[in-house]
C-alpha cells in the first residue's frame, strides 16, 4: 500500500473499527444483504438513445436502493463507464452525480475504455480516483457500506495494451483498488466484502491487490468468515503466456478465500443490438460460467460462479443477495424498461419491491425478470457446495445438450430463453405436441411456435402439460406418446433451417422428434418441414426427461419473425420403483 500519512491514518482507523466489530459482535449472526450491480454504461458507444438508457439505468438502480429498506445503500459498476473520449467521461459524470443525489454510493471501476484522466472533472465524477469520493458518507450501521481497504495503483500493472486511449490510468498510479464491506442497514456485523479489481482481473495490479487482501485475512485484519465478491471488468488475455503465472496465482489466491462469486462486464452477447447483452440475450452460458473464462474454486473447494452483469446501456442490471448464515448467494436479472416508474414504488424490503415490480405498469414479470433458467424466482446456490457448481444447483438436473459452449445447434439463432419448466415431482415426460404455422406463401413464415410436453407416471392417463417460452401463430397437431409402460422420453432431435441471409425469410426451428426409453422415436404433426436435422441428444444412462427450456424470438413487428428457435431438455434419474 502507498505509505502516505492519510493511508496510515486510514489503516489504523479501520483496523480499530474491524477489531472492535470482531471482538464485540463475534457471536452475532450475519444478516442477509442485497445490493445491485451492473456494467458497461459505456457512454458514447453508439447513439444518444443508448446513452439515455445508460443514465436512466444508473439512476433507477439508485432509486431502488434508496427505496429498499434492507439493501445496502451502494451498488457496483464493473467497468467501461465510457467510450474513451473526454466528452463521454463528462456524460458519465452527469449520470454519476444524478444517481448520487439519492445518497447511494456507486462502487465503480475502470474498464478498457476508461483511460481518460478523470481528475480533469474534479473529485465528484467517480469513486475510484478520489479518496474523498470513495469514503465519503460511509457508514456500515446507517448505510450498509464502508471502505475497509484501498491501494492506489496503475491499472493493469502499467500494461497499456488493453486500455484504449488516452491510457491515463494504466500509465499513472491514479486509481484506487479497494474493498468495501456491505451489510443490511442496521446490521451489527459485515455480510460481504466487495473487492474492486478494475479492468483485467489477472493483471499484475489486480493479483497484487488480491495478495494484500489474502494477507490481511490471514493476519485477522479482515474477517475470513465473511464471504467475498470479486468485481472486475474482464479476465484479460487468458491464452497469453505472459499472464499464465498471474492466472495461476489468481486461482491459488481464490482457493484460500471464502469467495462467493465473481462479477464482470466487457463480454458482449452476440446479438444484433450494438453487441452488448440486452433483454433478448439471456443464453445461460453467456451470463453465468461462460466456458471461455476459466474455472475457479474457493476455500471450500466449490466452483465460484462467474456472472456477467452487462449491460447498463441496454437497461440491464442485477441484484445480488448474500446470506452468510446459509452460505447462499442469489441473483436476479432485470430489464429496466419493464419495471415502471420507481417513483411510484412504496418504500419497503427487497421482497416487497420485487412484488411491486412484478405488478409494474408494464404488467409482465417475465419481461421484468429476464434471466436464465428461472422466470422470476432468484437464481440461488450454496457457495460452499463442492459437489455441484452454482449452475448445476440452479438447474437441479442434467441439461441436454450438456455442452456448456456458447452455442449448440439445438439453440437456433435468435431470441431469448424462457424458464425451465418441470413435471410434478416424481413424474416424467411420456409425450408431446407441437404448435406449427402453415407456409405463408409470400408472407412471413415462422415454422414452429411452441412445444408442450406431457408428464405422468407409469399407467397415468391424465397427463399434465408443461411448456416454456412460446408464440401463438399456427395450431397444435395431435399429441404423440411413448408406447406401453416404463417407457419415458430420454432424448430428442430438432430440425432447424439455416440463416437465409439478406431479406430472405428465416424460420429457425421447424420440427422436433422425441426418443423413448425402448428406442422408439415419436414424431408429432407439423405444418412445415424446412431445415436440417440435428444429431440425437440423449439423457445420461438411467435418466429420463422431466422438463424443458425453449428459446423464442419475440414478435418483430415489421421485421422477420422466427418464433421458436431452440430447445434443451432436463433429465433426472429414472427408476421403475
Amino acid at each position: 500500500m502507498v505509505t502516505t500519512k492519510n493511508t496510515i491514518i486510514f489503516i489504523v482507523k479501520n483496523v480499530f473499527v474491524l477489531l472492535t466489530l470482531f471482538l464485540s459482535m463475534s457471536i452475532s449472526a450475519s444478516k442477509k444483504v442485497t445490493f445491485f450491480a451492473t456494467a458497461d454504461p459505456q457512454f458514447g458507444y453508439t447513439n444518444t438513445q443508448a446513452d439515455n438508457r445508460a443514465k436512466a439505468t444508473m439512476i433507477d438502480i439508485a432509486k431502488l436502493a434508496d427505496k429498499c429498506t434492507d439493501c445496502a445503500k451502494a451498488y457496483t459498476i464493473a467497468g467501461d463507464l465510457t467510450m474513451d473520449e473526454r466528452s463521454k467521461s463528462i456524460q458519465y459524470c452527469g449520470a454519476y452525480k444524478s444517481a448520487k443525489q439519492y445518497n447511494i454510493q456507486i462502487l465503480d471501476g475502470a474498464g478498457n475504455h476508461d483511460g481518460v484522466n478523470w481528475s480533469l472533472f474534479g473529485n465528484k465524477c467517480n469513486s475510484f480516483s478520489s479518496l474523498v469520493n470513495l469514503t465519503g458518507n460511509e457508514s456500515l450501521s446507517l448505510r450498509g457500506w464502508k471502505i475497509v481497504d484501498y491501494k492506489k495503483e496503475a491499472i493493469d500493472g502499467g500494461d497499456c495494451e488493453f486500455i484504449a486511449s488516452p491510457k491515463y490510468f494504466c500509465k499513472n498510479k491514479a486509481a484506487y483498488y479497494y474493498t468495501a464491506v456491505l451489510a443490511s442497514p442496521g446490521a451489527d456485523k459485515p455480510s460481504v466484502y466487495l473487492v474492486q479489481l478494475h479492468n483485467v482481473m489477472i493483471s499484475d495490479s489486480s493479483v497484487g491487490y488480491l495478495k494484500d487482501i489474502q494477507s490481511k485475512l490471514n493476519l485477522g485484519l479482515l474477517d475470513n468468515t465473511v464471504p467475498i465478491l470479486i468485481v472486475g471488468h474482464q479476465f484479460g488475455p487468458l491464452s497469453d503466456s505472459r499472464y499464465s503465472m498471474n492466472r495461476f496465482e489468481f486461482q491459488n489466491i481464490l482457493s484460500t478465500m471464502n469467495v462467493a462469486a465473481i462479477l464482470h462486464g466487457h463480454y458482449h452477447c452476440p446479438g444484433d443490438r450494438d453487441d452488448h447483452c440486452d433483454y433478448t440475450e439471456n443464453l445461460p452460458t453467456d451470463l453465468i460460467d461462460h466456458p471461455g473464462f476459466g474455472q475457479y474454486w474457493n476455500s471450500h473447494g466449490a466452483r465460484v460462479p462467474v456472472v456477467n452483469v452487462n449491460a447498463a446501456r441496454n437497461n440491464i442490471f442485477w441484484s445480488i443477495s448474500v446470506s452468510p448464515d446459509n452460505n447462499e448467494i442469489s441473483f436476479k436479472r432485470f430489464d429496466r424498461h419493464f419495471i415502471g416508474s420507481i417513483d411510484n414504488y412504496t418504500k419497503g424490503t427487497f421482497s416487497s419491491l420485487m412484488s411491486q415490480m412484478a405488478q409494474s405498469q408494464h404488467g409482465s414479470n417475465t419481461l421484468v425478470f429476464n434471466q436464465p433458467y428461472k422466470s422470476s424466482a432468484a437464481l440461488t446456490c450454496n457457495y460452499t457446495n463442492s459437489a455441484k457448481s452454482c449452475v448445476q444447483q440452479i438447474i437441479d438436473g442434467t441439461l441436454i445438450p450438456s455442452d456448456q459452449g456458447r452455442r449448440v445447434f439445438s439453440d437456433g439463432f435468435w431470441g431469448g430463453w424462457g424458464a425451465i419448466k418441470r413435471c410434478p415431482k416424481g413424474e416424467f415426460v411420456f409425450g408431446y405436441r407441437l404448435r406449427s404455422e402453415q407456409a405463408q406463401g409470400d408472407g412471413d413464415d415462422t415454422g414452429l411456435n411452441d412445444i408442450e410436453l406431457y408428464c405422468g407416471k407409469n399407467n397415468d392417463t391424465g397427463k399434465k402439460r408443461i411448456w416454456s417460452k412460446y408464440l401463438t401463430w399456427g395450431s397444435f397437431g395431435q399429441p404423440r406418446f411413448c408406447s406401453g409402460t416404463n417407457n419415458p422420453v430420454v432424448g430428442f432431435d430438432i430440425k432447424i433451417e439455416s440463416k437465409q441471409g439478406g431479406d430472405a425469410d428465416d424460420t429457425a426451428a421447424n420440427d422436433i422428434d422425441l426418443y423413448c426409453k425402448n428406442s422408439d422415436m415419436i414424431s408429432a404433426n407439423t405444418n412445415t418441414n424446412w431445415g436440417t436435422w440435428s444429431k440425437v441428444y440423449r439423457c445420461p444412462n438411467d435418466q429420463a426427461v422431466t422438463g424443458l427450456i425453449t428459446r423464442v424470438e419475440d414478435i418483430q413487428g415489421d421485421g422477420d419473425d422466427t418464433a421458436l428457435n431452440g430447445i434443451r431438455l432436463v433429465c433426472e434419474p429414472y427408476s421403475t420403483n
